[in-house]
Order: structure tokens, then sequence, then C-alpha cells
């Protein structure tokens, strides 16, 4: 399987993971980087990381705050920025979820392999 199609593949399941939960597929993926990176995130740092406008930012946020996925608190040394940190209903789902979607990451075993991961491109 080509590596375009393994992604949209993780992102078909991610869907499917996430359906009936009030999480969209850009809510899993802010999930995934406050779980599974250990790094304190502000908004305006996310904002950066993932290539988005700050008010695309604060919207995705507010939904994942108002569905309960995360928390949002003031950084201890100051206080004009905020940190964000994900919930115990996220850390529950994002461990069941993960473990449903690892299945997407392991290599295909029916896959040929003399067929190359991605086509370059000339010119």
């Amino acid at each position: 399987m080509s590596t375009p199609a393994k992604i949209t593949r993780l992102l078909q399941d991610a869907h499917n993971t996430t359906r009936g939960e009030e999480l969209s597929v850009p809510g899993f993926v802010l999930l995934c980087l406050l779980q599974y990176r250990n790094s304190d995130y502000s908004p305006s740092r996310l904002s950066k990381e993932l290539g988005m406008t700050t008010p695309a930012m604060t919207g995705h946020l507010d939904r994942l705050q108002d569905a309960g996925w995360i928390a949002r608190s003031r950084h201890p040394k100051d206080r004009r920025k905020q940190l964000l940190t994900p919930t115990a209903k996220a850390r529950h789902f994002m461990r069941e979820a993960m473990e449903k979607l690892s299945g997407s990451l392991k290599p295909d075993p029916l896959a040929d392999p003399a067929e190359p991961e991605m086509a370059t491109r000339s010119g």
C-alpha cells in the first residue's frame, strides 16, 4: 500500500473511531498532540505547529472544551498564557482509540515488497 493510501486509511479509521463522540478529526489530531507529546501547549503554539490561524484554533479548542475533552488553565509563571491538558475522558478515549488505530499503522502483510512507498516527482 502506498504512503498516500496509508494516510487515507488512517484518516478514515480516525473518522470512524471518532464518530458519535462529538469529536472531529481535527479535534482528534489536537488531542493526539496534547496526549502524546511531553510538552506544555498553548493555543498559539498549537496554531503555529499545525499551520492554523489563531481564530480557527480557538474555535477548535472551544468545541473540545465544551465537549469535555480538554481543560484550560493559566500558566503558573505567565498568567497571560493558557495551558491545555486532556481531561480524564480524553485520556481514556485516546488509549482506546490508539489501540484501534494501531492496525492502520502496521505494515500490510499482503503488500508487494517491490511496490515503492511513494512515487518521486521529477522536474
